[in-house]
């Protein structure tokens, strides 16, 4: 899985279009939401709507990048390329690894 927040700093609209994880074979971008029974869907986006001056969280419960082909040579504490590809252009930084049982301390709002 691969969370992050995006922030557009600028005064125009853009779009998540799509995300690249170095290493990896490839990076989808789902979004979560539950059925009439309360089982969890994810449903894969081709699109994430970014306002002037707004801030996505790519988090649990939420949109968030579902990775494919992760190499078995990272391990918690490394970093990697995360690249976010917008209608207006790309963008990249490093993301830290990170064991799934961290995910809610790493990801809560008042934690960070």
């Amino acid at each position: 899985m691969l969370y992050a927040e995006v922030v557009n700093a600028t005064e125009i609209a853009s779009k998540i279009t799509g995300v690249e994880v170095d290493g990896t074979k490839r990076t989808m971008l789902h979004t979560t939401s539950r059925d009439s029974g309360g089982r969890e869907i994810m449903t894969m986006v081709e699109s994430v709507p970014l306002a002037p001056r707004a801030t996505i969280r790519i988090a649990p419960g939420g949109i968030h990048g579902m990775i494919e082909g992760l190499p078995a040579t990272l391990h918690r504490g490394d970093s990697v390329r995360v690249t976010f590809h917008l209608a207006t252009g790309s963008v990249s930084a490093f993301a830290r690894v990170a064991d799934y049982a961290d995910v809610d301390s790493l990801t809560s709002p008042r934690k960070r």
